[in-house]
């Protein structure tokens, strides 16, 4: 079972996301290069309007004048290491509603698809859903 997708994907995906973002990425060798490292962290991309965080074991963004973040590639592996730094002295989730409900939605999908990592996929133009 694969743990996350191939970093050729992964980039691929962030040209798509990026696309409709408005936003200019750095190229492919570069954002290969950083997601290929030991210990990578996420490569951290912004616009006027967006910031987009790309890694590879998640994409996701947020509009800046929101403090949502949207998930469109998820591993079990990011949940995991998400949900527990997440955790208060007691043990508590504290991990806010809008990303526990596309940790959730990203869980059922991996089960239902037998993979350990979730895709949000493009239907038509301008509408995203889950798969």
């Amino acid at each position: 079972m694969n743990k996350k997708l191939p970093i050729e994907k992964i980039i691929s995906l962030t040209h798509v996301v990026a696309g409709h973002l408005g936003i200019t990425l750095p190229d492919d060798a570069a954002m290969a290069a950083k997601m290929n490292m030991q210990n990578p962290y996420p490569l951290v991309v912004k616009s006027n309007y967006y910031t987009l965080w790309i890694d590879r074991y998640y994409i996701a963004y947020s509009h800046d004048d929101e403090h949502e973040i949207h998930y469109v590639y998820l591993t079990q592996h990011h949940i995991k290491e998400e949900s527990e730094s997440y955790l208060d002295a007691k043990g508590i989730s504290m991990l806010p509603g809008h990303i526990e409900q596309q940790f959730r939605c990203a869980r059922e999908n991996m089960e239902k698809n037998e993979r350990k990592y979730w895709v949000l996929e493009r239907q038509s133009a301008g509408d995203l859903s889950a798969s």
